[in-house]
């Protein structure tokens, strides 16, 4: 399925169960404005609220961290996905846990490979 942009995206996702965008954020456990706020342009989710969104609807983090404007390389794209695949397997509490140990590190990752690339320029 094709998306325009991430509020394309949410908007489908959520008409695809049946839900609004304000019971979408609370099932989340976002404010009640949130998800329409981030459909409308007013606020641009975290990596975090992107993976979280992701599994709640059930598709690979790297389509919605995408379509948020996050771009990563290609190992880190199948790495979010294979994350995905075992987590969508695991009960939720666990699921959470591996979630947000795997944010953790994918930031540290990051930091690295920044701090890297300012050290060769």
């Amino acid at each position: 399925m094709q998306y325009k942009d991430l509020g394309d995206y949410i908007r489908q996702r959520c008409n695809a169960r049946g839900l609004s965008l304000v019971e979408a954020s609370q099932n989340l456990g976002f404010s009640r404005g949130y998800i329409p706020a981030v459909v409308n342009g007013t606020f641009n989710p975290s990596r975090k609220k992107c993976v979280k969104m992701a599994n709640f609807f059930g598709d690979p983090p790297s389509l919605v961290l995408e379509l948020a404007g996050f771009f990563f390389p290609q190992e880190d794209v199948q790495q979010d996905d294979e994350i995905a695949r075992i987590a969508a397997a695991l009960p939720p509490v666990d699921r959470q846990l591996l979630l947000e140990i795997a944010y953790i590190l994918k930031e540290r990752a990051d930091r690295k490979r920044a701090k890297a690339s300012q050290d060769q320029e």
